[in-house]
């Protein structure tokens, strides 16, 4: 136990003194769309800056993509979690801001999702993101489509999560994807709940063929139940508000990635 327990105290330490040793960019006068690298043109930055202000103004929540050299040996996680908690992205008490981070020279990525936002866009959503619109262009060293669509991806989804209309056609803008994965999920649900209905009429004609049968099968009533969740109270804090960020913060869901 005693082992265990210094064992976890050193990585504690050690992660914490790589967390003071990072020097954490500050936020650039663009706001949604910070640079430190170059490898975006000012026609993206144009389009990314005045889709982001948009979507700020019509929901609060706000959207922005970091583009760094190197993590300086920080894990791509801690690095996202820390920086989100500096700037404070997302609306103080909402946590309604998202961060795409991406780190050239270490070639790994992240999307970072504040914690109102995480029924919009959960893990596997963020991790759908990072596979069609994101990785294929990092893989080609073409960084600047791949912040581009991944940015748009993400607005995209946050929109629709508040239940507006973007002047900005998103849909438009978005590279087509291989919808075979989606189309293949359909037909599983579809061919589940036809198998469910043909076993519902199955056992409602063996029933009906039993004259002295009273009792309630497994088909009856009150033996179907939908799917149901919750989602655990949080607490309230504190996040920096730097750059005209509002103080959001995250919970570490998101999605992680390498080329």
């Amino acid at each position: 136990m005693k082992k265990a327990l210094a064992t976890f105290l050193s990585v504690l330490l050690l992660t914490s003194t790589l967390i003071l040793a990072v020097a954490f960019p500050q936020p650039t006068p663009f706001k949604y769309i910070n640079d430190y690298v170059g490898i975006i043109d000012q026609g993206h930055i144009q389009k990314i800056v005045n889709l982001g202000k948009e979507l700020e103004d019509k929901t609060g929540a706000q959207v922005t993509a970091v583009i760094v050299n190197t993590l300086d040996g920080m894990s791509v996680e801690d690095y996202a979690v820390e920086l989100f908690r500096k700037w404070g992205i997302g609306q103080k008490g909402k946590d309604n801001g998202v961060l795409l981070l991406v780190a050239v020279d270490d070639h790994v990525m992240r999307i970072e999702v504040g914690y109102g936002l995480e029924g919009a866009i959960p893990d596997g959503k963020a991790g759908r993101i990072r596979d069609e619109y994101i990785l294929p262009y990092f893989k080609e060293d073409n960084y600047a489509d791949g912040v581009y669509y991944g940015y748009l991806a993400l607005a995209n989804e946050v929109a629709k999560e508040y239940n507006i209309t973007l002047s900005f056609d998103v849909s438009a803008e978005l590279p087509e994807t291989d919808d075979t994965l989606k189309n293949l999920e359909n037909i599983i649900v579809i061919a589940f709940v036809v198998t469910i209905i043909v076993l519902i009429l199955i056992g409602t004609s063996l029933r009906r063929g039993f004259s002295g049968y009273s009792g309630r099968g497994p088909w009856g009533p009150g033996n179907f139940g939908g799917f149901s969740g919750s989602r655990g109270s949080r607490g309230s804090g504190r996040g920096s508000s730097r750059g005209g960020f509002g103080g959001g913060r995250s919970g570490g869901g998101g999605a992680s990635g390498k080329w």
